[in-house]
């Protein structure tokens, strides 16, 4: 029998579609979620045929052993629902952390890990797209910089990446989760008076 939209799976999905919000509500523990959104994202790069995809994504801290840390790219890509906004996926990447670390971390922002976007604009002659990586030039040692991201996403190298104020980790927040997760990420993040708003007020 065909899926429909109508009929979904305990994994959230329906089809192609990937739904974040159902995932929450139907998956009870922190493990199987975390073990369906990594199915998701070889899903999702196997759906596309290998096609770039457009996405946010976090530098996220994984225990290594030995009072070490290893940093990966979690990708939440653009065709998943509801959102890929940065804010809103932060509840999907605390799920990882706490799954992973095995901490409470309610307390915890947004802004404590490095993250970025990738995105397409408007090219030059104004017909076409040019996909584009937008980061917070924060990423962390060891984690592969900007080609971990290109291979997340199905990048190929001559994607450029453009260096973008609002990703940047606050300053603070880093250290919280450091503290959090008893370990010194090595981590800083800016004063909010040193970022660059633009034309905000």
């Amino acid at each position: 029998m065909m899926m429909t939209a109508s009929k979904r799976r305990p994994d959230g999905r329906a089809g192609n579609d990937f739904d974040l919000d159902h995932l929450m509500a139907t998956v009870s523990t922190p493990g199987q979620r975390e073990a369906v959104r990594c199915r998701w994202r070889t899903a999702t790069r196997a759906i596309s045929s290998r096609q770039s995809l457009t996405g946010a994504w976090y530098w996220v801290p994984l225990p290594a052993g030995g009072g070490r840390v290893r940093w990966e790219v979690q990708e939440f890509f653009d065709v998943w629902r509801p959102s890929s906004d940065h804010v809103y996926i932060w509840q999907h990447v605390r799920d990882s952390l706490e799954c992973h670390w095995r901490r409470r971390l309610a307390g915890i922002d947004y802004y404590s890990l490095p993250r970025g976007r990738v995105s397409r604009r408007i090219g030059v002659n104004g017909a076409d797209t040019v996909l584009n990586i937008y980061h917070g030039n924060d990423a962390p040692r060891g984690g592969g910089g900007l080609a971990s991201v290109r291979q997340a996403f199905n990048l190929p190298r001559s994607v450029g990446a453009m260096f973008d104020d609002h990703e940047r980790c606050i300053a603070g927040q880093p250290e919280a989760l450091s503290r959090a997760l008893g370990i010194d990420l090595r981590v800083r993040g800016v004063e909010m008076s040193d970022l660059d708003w633009g034309d905000e007020a």
